[in-house]
């Protein structure tokens, strides 16, 4: 055996770096087995209470959920939680998600739209944050086509229509960068065409890297690919980034460039009113 070393600063930090990963690894793996566990044992109860098939005869949900809850050390919102989340999964639910991911999914009504979360959750990793914010774009419909409401859409904000017909032209989108951001082919009238990248006035989408942000931009790519005509009416030549400011409006029947501004679709509010960005 060799004499024993001393560590150098430069070593000392390595084997730090090295024991507080392998710490951390350590950690995430209890943390993660905690949570199925919990996940598990959660559904256990669940399954347990509505085998015996009360709500039929006792409205548990006032009585006796309650006196279960008090008795099981469990809070009163935790116990209907366990109950609801019971009902949503007749089978055992696959391990990978969390409580806290369950108990959001438990808010989305839609037995179809439910599945269709916690499988893409499953499937790709996500994080809580990152199921929430599909939730709350409505990834779902996005994707299958159908329409869902916005959870608070009766409050959500709404981006005021521009009514001054100044500055409304006919445009062809050929690329959408992200949510909030396009570039266009503007045609200014005597055959002549410019092409200018275009930010969408009064609305932030999230960056184009997280889940939303995809969301955000699939929606832009999916209304804009069934439209006939557009018309844009920009508000500001430029931003500090060199991009036109604009609204922009889109029929999927054939119109003329005024009456798509009028009576056409607002993409901007769209955005807004369905959650996939907030007002600028």
């Amino acid at each position: 055996m060799g004499k024993p070393g001393v560590l150098s600063a430069r070593g000392y930090q390595r084997l730090l770096r090295e024991l507080r990963a392998i710490l951390d690894a350590g950690r995430q793996q209890a943390e993660q087995r905690v949570n199925e566990t919990r996940v598990q044992t959660y559904w256990e109860l669940g399954r347990r209470v509505l085998a015996e098939k009360l709500s039929e005869r006792a409205g548990y949900g006032d009585g006796l959920a309650a006196d279960l809850a008090l008795d099981l050390g469990l809070s009163r919102p935790v116990m209907f939680r366990i109950l609801a989340f019971a009902r949503a999964h007749p089978r055992r639910p696959k391990p990978g998600l969390g409580w806290s991911q369950h108990v959001d999914l438990l808010a989305v009504k839609s037995d179809d739209a439910r599945a269709f979360y916690e499988a893409r959750a499953l499937a790709e990793g996500w994080t809580g944050r990152q199921l929430q914010d599909a939730i709350r774009v409505g990834a779902f419909a996005l994707v299958s086509g159908e329409e869902e409401t916005p959870e608070g859409g009766a409050s959500r904000a709404k981006l005021k229509r521009p009514a001054e017909t100044t500055h409304v032209y006919a445009v062809e989108v050929t690329r959408v960068i992200d949510g909030d951001t396009v570039v266009l082919e503007i045609d200014l009238g005597f055959d002549v065409i410019r092409r200018q990248k275009m930010r969408l006035a009064g609305v932030n989408t999230e960056p184009a890297s997280t889940e939303a942000g995809r969301t955000a931009a699939r929606f832009v790519r999916k209304r804009l690919a069934s439209a006939e005509t557009m018309a844009v009416k920009t508000v500001r030549k430029e931003d500090v980034h060199g991009r036109y400011v604009g609204h922009l409006f889109y029929s999927t029947t054939p119109a003329t460039v005024d009456a798509t501004f009028r009576e056409g679709k607002h993409l901007n509010a769209e955005l807004i009113t369905r959650g996939l960005g907030s007002k600028a």
